[in-house]
């Protein structure tokens, strides 16, 4: 239960955080840099010895920092890309994406945990992270400051 507190409350830093910088620094550069901090410390679960649990705790939760800041960023970044008329069934179609990979990440953690170990789980759930930061590093438009008819015309 301890655990669980501390990770949420990290994971509310990293939101705040995001929603403070999101018009600062832009969408774009807070997505590759929330994904990127996310995957290395779960990708570093594959170089790491057998940890305690306290410093298993303290890896997780800088990537779950990182991964709250990413999230409330793909909420502003989703409504912000789609024109007007189509704004409603692209978050739509998003969320459906969103809610089938997470029945998908399920199933697979299951198919990975008993033969690679928990280890192997943190590591590809950082694979996917990385993978995320390098679709936003090449294929992200920027929308920050920019009327939305601009962004995403009509």
């Amino acid at each position: 239960m301890i655990f669980g507190l501390i990770i949420s409350s990290v994971g509310l830093c990293g939101t705040i955080s995001a929603i403070f910088l999101i018009d600062t620094i832009g969408r774009r550069p807070l997505l590759m840099l929330s994904l990127g901090g996310c995957s290395i410390p779960l990708i570093s679960f594959a170089f790491l010895p057998q940890l305690t649990a306290a410093a298993t705790l303290a890896v997780a939760t800088a990537g779950f920092l990182f991964l709250s800041a990413s999230l409330i960023s793909l909420a502003t970044y989703t409504a912000e890309i789609y024109p007007t008329h189509l704004r409603a069934l692209g978050g739509g179609v998003a969320s459906a994406w969103q809610r089938g990979a997470s029945m998908v990440g399920t199933t697979v953690v299951g198919w990975v945990l008993p033969f690679w170990g928990i280890n192997a789980v943190f590591v590809m759930f950082g694979l996917f992270a990385l993978m995320g930061a390098i679709v936003t590093l090449f294929f992200a438009v920027e929308t920050r400051a920019k009327v939305l008819e601009q962004v995403s015309p009509a």
